[in-house]
């Protein structure tokens, strides 16, 4: 079992909601403008693109889910530890789960990519219990009440660590390439480095050939 911090939070009762007026429009400038006058680095280029795109969706009457969905795929391929990376990671997140609040089915599988409510990349490594009511008022996020029983994850990050994460408001990004695996293991510590050749047993294998 993984300790984990929890990415979600909710009031003193246990009920959650999501924080109803956000501009999403003024964040998703700022990043635009952010990205247009730092070229710095390769990624930047393709940061600016998706941030431009996310306006455009914004613009439409209720966003597109499916195209918000696409560009979270494109933002998980951004570098894992780059907070300016994060910070777009974090506005698409919220503004998807904003739009998805009604329901959504998310089947999070074991070595899945993940993107938590602060932007966060990592892998979903196994189902555990719901943390406490008293931890998750602790949290300074609010997510949707959930519609029903849903289902909570651990998840290892890029970043270091571990967070929980609530399957109906995260997205399966799919598998992580082996560099992405390779990357996830420099930055995991003894344990996590563990847990992710369990997940992934060809890359223990790669790791005993490289002795």
């Amino acid at each position: 079992m993984i300790r984990a911090s929890v990415d979600e939070t909710w009031d003193a009762t246990g009920t959650a909601d999501m924080t109803s007026e956000v501009d999403w429009k003024t964040q998703a400038d700022a990043l635009i403008h952010r990205f247009k006058d730092d070229r710095t680095e390769a990624w930047h280029e393709e940061a600016h693109d998706i941030a431009v795109q996310l306006v455009t969706c914004l613009g439409t009457a209720n966003g597109s889910v499916p195209r918000i969905e696409e560009l979270l795929q494109r933002a998980a391929e951004l570098p894992a530890r780059a907070s300016s990376a994060d910070s777009l990671r974090r506005i698409l997140i919220r503004y998807w789960i904003s739009l998805t609040e009604d329901g959504h089915s998310s089947l999070l599988e074991p070595g899945c990519r993940i993107i938590g409510v602060h932007g966060n990349l990592g892998i979903a490594t196994e189902s555990t219990d719901p943390p406490s009511q008293r931890w998750m008022a602790m949290q300074d996020y609010r997510l949707p009440r959930a519609a029903g029983p849903t289902d909570w994850w651990t998840a290892l990050t890029f970043n270091g660590g571990a967070i929980l994460v609530r399957a109906d408001v995260t997205p399966n990004l799919g598998r992580p390439t082996d560099d992405q695996l390779w990357e996830l293991v420099e930055h995991a510590g003894e344990h996590g480095a563990a847990v992710v050749a369990e997940l992934f047993p060809h890359l223990a294998a790669q790791a005993r050939a490289r002795r």
